[in-house]
C-alpha cells in the first residue's frame, strides 16, 4: 500500500511498536519512524526529515502532536498528503511553558529546553501552507 513516513511528539521518537504504527501497519502500510535523535528544536527536525524524506518515496506524512506541525509544514513544502493526529498549533506558546531539564518520554533520557527554544518555532508556524 503507502509508505508512511511518522513523525514524533516533542519528548518522544520513535517508537515501532506503538499501537499507532502498530494500527497503520495492520491497515497494509510500510511504516518508517522519524528519528530525531532527542533533538526537538526545529533544525533537528528539519533535518531528521530531510534526510529521511530522501532516503525514500514517501506517499504519506503522519504526525502526532508536535510531529502533527511538522506533517503540515513538510507535506506542504515537498508536496505529499499528510496527517496530523492532535497537532500542535503553535508550538512556540505552548512548548515555552516547559524550561529547563525535561525527561523523555521514549527513553531514559533527559535534555535541555529553554523559551528561546520554544520561539525559533515562531518561524514555521507564520509561513503560509497550501
Amino acid at each position: 500500500m503507502a509508505l508512511i513516513l511518522y513523525l514524533h511528539g516533542f519528548a518522544s521518537g520513535p517508537k515501532p511498536k506503538s499501537p499507532k504504527i502498530d494500527f497503520l501497519r495492520a491497515l497494509g502500510h510500510e511504516v518508517h519512524c522519524l528519528a530525531t535523535q532527542g533533538g526537538y528544536r526545529p533544525e533537528d527536525y528539519l533535518r531528521a526529515a530531510e534526510t529521511a524524506l530522501n532516503r525514500s518515496p514517501v506517499d504519506l506524512l503522519v504526525g502526532s502532536s508536535l510531529g502533527g506541525f511538522w506533517a503540515r509544514y513538510l507535506g506542504a513544502r515537498h508536496g505529499h498528503p499528510w496527517i496530523g493526529l492532535n497537532p500542535a498549533l503553535r508550538p512556540s506558546a505552548t512548548l515555552a511553558r516547559y524550561p529547563g531539564r525535561l525527561q523523555r518520554f521514549d527513553v531514559e533520557a533527559s535534555f535541555d529546553w529553554t523559551a528561546a527554544d520554544a520561539l525559533a518555532y515562531r518561524a514555521y508556524e507564520d509561513e503560509p501552507v497550501d
